[in-house]
């Protein structure tokens, strides 16, 4: 099942965080991007002219778009999209919306996700937030269908409980931080897979998305003290690379990209990138690269590997680009540090991360 999502006026990078966030965790549904990009600015709306400060989150300001303009732009940029009016539909953006909220939807799963000023109430950085809103926001159009059964289940109360509605809104911090439902919205959630409205397989994979949203908070919350990265745990088969303590996140490199990646992993004492055509070395890397390429003839792993180790070429460097950008956007800019490819300029690039916490899964 695809869940559609569109990026209003936020940055190309924070969404593809989203995304990577969304899909760490494998099951039915599959987050992708929607394919045409429009914007509202043509909505009329009020803005307060002065820069917010924090006093101004202390309240709820009656400013920003209207609802139901807001839902009548997000139904017509979905139609733009080309998606059915049943298709879940995410729009993720800056603009606030008149009351404030951090998000909502219709009864034809047009959600709206508020991106901007989370500095305000968590500690954490943007992805999460919006990450955990998008998963929970799921959970809760699937269970309640519409706003007004949504808002009759609701807790005024914060409890932490998904269902929290977050009156203080500092409150989200210990809805994320629980990443669960209380006994009563258990009960509504059995209902609704009892009556076919919801799938088991569905809930199961959005509570372990918000689940790893939990536990990637505590584990940055503690590392500060702890300093002690994550286990790096590599598949037996298809050499998936999860961060244990990061709730089992992926980190999502194409074929190519994780062969450089083990292939440095395997290396501890580093190695010249001039050094990667050696025979040895290049042997090293085609092989793993066949095992991961299954779908490509030799011709092709052949080129690819020779392009890749070619010192006159910039193909590695490149790669490893790309490897530390993925790295540091799912967990960020200091955990990312010691698992990336890194070394000063002109000498040897390897992986910090003490081997003692690379785990090689059993093959057998």
């Amino acid at each position: 099942m695809l869940i559609h999502l569109f990026a209003d006026d936020i940055s190309e990078e924070l969404f593809e965080e989203v995304l990577s966030s969304l899909n760490s965790v494998d099951g039915p549904l599959e987050f992708v991007k929607a394919q045409k990009y429009l914007r509202v600015n043509d909505i009329c709306y009020s803005y307060s002219a002065e820069p917010l400060g924090e006093e101004d989150f202390e309240k709820e300001l009656p400013v920003g778009m209207a609802w139901d303009d807001l839902l009548e732009s997000i139904r017509s940029t979905k139609r733009d999209c080309g998606l059915k009016r049943e298709d879940h539909f995410f729009f993720l953006t800056n603009d606030r919306n008149e009351y404030n909220w951090f998000s909502f939807g219709d009864e034809w799963n047009n959600h709206y996700v508020h991106c901007d000023s989370w500095e305000y109430f968590t500690d954490s950085d943007f992805r999460f937030p919006v990450t955990f809103l998008v998963a929970s926001g799921l959970l809760q159009s699937c269970v309640y269908g519409n706003m007004e059964k949504l808002m009759e289940a609701v807790h005024h109360e914060t409890r932490g409980c998904l269902m929290d509605l977050c009156i203080n809104k500092k409150d989200i911090q210990m809805k994320m931080r629980t990443a669960d439902c209380c006994g009563d919205c258990m009960k509504d959630i059995q209902n609704a897979i009892n009556e076919g409205r919801f799938q088991a397989a569905h809930y199961m994979q959005l509570m372990e998305i918000m689940e790893s949203i939990r536990e990637q908070l505590l584990f940055k919350s503690r590392y500060s003290i702890q300093q002690k990265p994550s286990e790096l745990r590599i598949g037996a088969y298809t050499r998936k690379l999860r961060l244990s303590q990061f709730g089992n996140l992926e980190l999502k490199l194409n074929p190519l990209e994780k062969t450089l990646y083990l292939f440095f992993l395997n290396h501890p004492e580093g190695v010249h990138l001039n050094d990667l055509g050696d025979p040895e070395n290049k042997r090293e890397i085609k092989s793993s690269y066949e095992n991961l390429s299954v779908l490509l003839d030799e011709e092709r792993i052949t080129q690819s590997i020779e392009q890749l180790t070619n010192p006159l070429e910039n193909s590695a460097s490149e790669k490893i680009s790309r490897i530390n950008r993925k790295i540091k956007r799912a967990v960020g800019d200091e955990l990312a540090i010691p698992y990336l490819i890194s070394g000063p300029r002109g000498e040897a690039k390897g992986i910090a991360l003490d081997r003692q916490y690379v785990i090689y899964e059993d093959q057998g």
